[in-house]
């Protein structure tokens, strides 16, 4: 992923690498880590194709794609937070 495409500042980059430090941050975390957990053992347990979207399995699918790449943002920042030059303070 070029995280770059997304996240634009240095101070950014630091703020998503330290996400789980911010309580707000976990929670929202925890509450997407749930909701992918919920959305796969519902397409494992019971695969459905549907013209109702919220039973459909693609977009079930494409709903774990997404919360999936929610979760990874922060190892992708971490990654690129590590080869940013560190603050000088005089």
């Amino acid at each position: 992923m070029d995280i770059t495409r997304y996240i634009k500042t240095n101070s950014d980059f630091n703020d998503i690498a330290d996400a789980s430090a911010i309580r707000a941050s976990k929670a929202i975390l925890k509450a997407v880590e749930i909701k992918r957990d919920e959305l796969r053992e519902q397409v494992e347990n019971n695969p459905v194709e549907s013209m109702d979207i919220n039973k459909d399995i693609k977009f079930k699918l494409g709903m774990i794609r997404g919360l999936k790449w929610v979760l990874e943002l922060q190892g992708h920042a971490k990654d690129h937070a590590s080869h940013l030059p560190e603050k000088i303070t005089l």
